[in-house]
C-alpha cells in the first residue's frame, strides 16, 4: 500500500512539473530514470524526452528586402521606386519605338477677333532603335473627334528621327461648336494587323502604349 502511493505521488509531482516545465530540450530534466522507478515509467508508457536537433532548434525567416518609400519630385509628384526584381521594364531604346509625341495648335492667319485659319500638328519620334519597316504597313493618323482629317504613311526611322502630321482649318473662337464645345483631337500611330508576323523584328514596335496621344481644341481658344 505505501509503495502504491509512493508512486502515485511520483506520478503527481512529474505531472505539476511537466505543466510548468518548457518544451523542447530541457523538458528531459524533468523526468528521471532510474533502476527504482523503471518499471512503473514502463508501465505507464512514458517515453524519454530526446532533445530537439541543433537544425530544428531555431528556425530564422529569411531577410526580406527592405521596402522603399515612395519619393516625390520637383513638383510634389510621387514617384515609385524602381523595382530590382526579375520583371524589369524594358528600357526605351532597346527595340524600335515609335511614339506619338505631342499634338501642337498655331494661329495661321487671324481674319477676326475670335477667328482666323488655324493648324493642328501632330509629331511621332522613334525613341527606340533602327526601325526599318515596307512603306505600306504603317501610317499615322489624325482625329478630329471621331473624324479621321488627315493620314501619312511612313517606313524607315532613324533612332530619335521625327515625322509630322498636319491639318488645317478656320477656327471661330467665339461659336458654341468650337469655343464652348470644341472637338478633341487626337494622334494615333496605325500598323498592320499581321506586322508581327511579317519575320523583320526591325519593325515591331515594342511599346505600344505609347501609340496615341489626345489634346482637346480649348487649346485653340487659347491662342485668341
Amino acid at each position: 500500500m505505501k509503495s502504491l502511493l509512493s508512486k502515485t505521488a511520483v506520478f503527481t509531482l512529474v505531472g505539476a512539473f511537466l505543466s510548468t516545465a518548457p518544451v523542447g530540450a530541457n523538458a528531459a530534466a524533468f523526468i528521471k530514470y532510474d533502476g527504482v522507478d523503471g518499471e512503473s515509467n514502463a508501465a505507464a508508457k512514458i517515453q524519454p524526452v530526446t532533445p530537439a536537433p541543433e537544425n530544428l532548434r531555431a528556425v530564422k525567416s529569411p531577410k526580406l528586402p527592405a521596402v522603399q518609400a515612395a519619393k516625390s519630385d520637383e513638383r510634389g509628384i510621387k514617384i515609385q521606386p524602381r523595382s530590382k526584381g526579375p520583371f524589369r521594364a524594358l528600357k526605351h531604346g532597346r527595340c524600335p519605338d515609335p511614339a506619338a509625341k505631342q499634338l501642337q495648335f498655331q494661329i495661321l492667319n487671324k481674319t477676326g477677333a475670335f477667328d482666323g485659319d488655324v493648324r493642328i500638328t501632330g509629331t511621332i519620334r522613334n525613341d527606340g532603335t533602327q526601325y526599318n519597316s515596307s512603306p505600306t504597313q504603317q501610317s499615322i493618323h489624325l482625329y478630329q473627334g471621331n473624324t479621321l482629317v488627315a493620314t501619312k504613311p511612313f517606313h524607315n526611322l532613324n533612332p530619335g528621327q521625327q515625322v509630322e502630321i498636319q491639318f488645317d482649318r478656320h477656327w471661330n473662337a467665339s461659336s458654341p461648336s468650337e469655343g464652348e464645345f470644341p472637338p478633341n483631337y487626337k494622334l494615333m500611330i496605325s500598323y498592320d494587323i499581321d506586322i508581327n508576323l511579317d519575320g523583320n523584328p526591325a519593325n515591331d514596335d515594342c511599346v505600344g502604349a505609347n501609340n496615341q496621344r489626345e489634346r482637346s481644341g480649348m487649346g485653340i481658344n487659347d491662342l485668341f
